[in-house]
């Protein structure tokens, strides 16, 4: 391998190690509390590579959170993928939910910067606006199309809430809430 190729490598390798930090961070301590001490710390660097790999904090917190949001659906899709039915579909849903993993606590940290943070919004808007566009598009080809980009976005509202909900009640039955939510859709189109 070229000396170049090398140090792409290891480039590569130091940033995946600083997103990695910042997403168990953002999990552990929240959004606000993460900083580029705690970052190369974690991830076993000093605090200069997070300035030399990243232009800001942000931008390495952007950096990290993206693809996790980007993951997430491509994992709605592929639940998505195939199902027929309205209930069955609320319930692939719930797979994410149910996991209950620190990673709900990531996305509402997310979420609660982008509403104070614009640069923050402007980078996550894209993940959201296509995990409607992924549901709305699942809504209209099993028949819900009037007004499926609604529908999509309340689904996706009562999918956050439920999150946040289960960060307080880890036993609150998602499936449950789920199921009820899709007998009001199938009732109302």
């Amino acid at each position: 391998m070229s000396k170049a190729n090398d140090q792409i490598s290891k480039g590569e390798v130091t940033r995946a190690r600083l997103r990695q930090a910042a997403l168990e961070l953002i999990a552990e301590v929240g959004w606000r509390g993460v900083s580029t001490r705690l970052i190369a710390d974690r991830a076993g660097l000093r605090v200069g590579l997070v300035h030399y790999h990243f232009d800001s904090l942000t931008a390495l917190l952007i950096a990290a959170v993206v693809p996790l949001l980007d993951g997430l659906n491509d994992e709605v899709d592929q639940a998505l993928h195939g199902v027929r039915d309205l209930g069955e579909g609320m319930s692939a849903l719930t797979g994410p939910m149910e996991r209950f993993t620190p990673e709900s606590r990531l996305f509402i940290e997310v979420s609660m910067e982008a509403a104070r943070n614009p640069e923050v919004a402007e980078a996550v808007a894209p993940a959201l606006a296509r995990a409607r566009a992924v549901l709305a598009g699942w809504l209209t080809g099993i028949g819900h199309g009037r007004g499926a980009a609604d529908l999509a976005a309340a689904v996706m509202a009562a999918c956050d809430g439920l999150v946040l909900h289960r960060l307080v009640d880890p036993e609150l039955d998602s499936h449950a809430a789920m199921a009820r939510l899709a007998e009001h859709i199938e009732r109302e189109t």
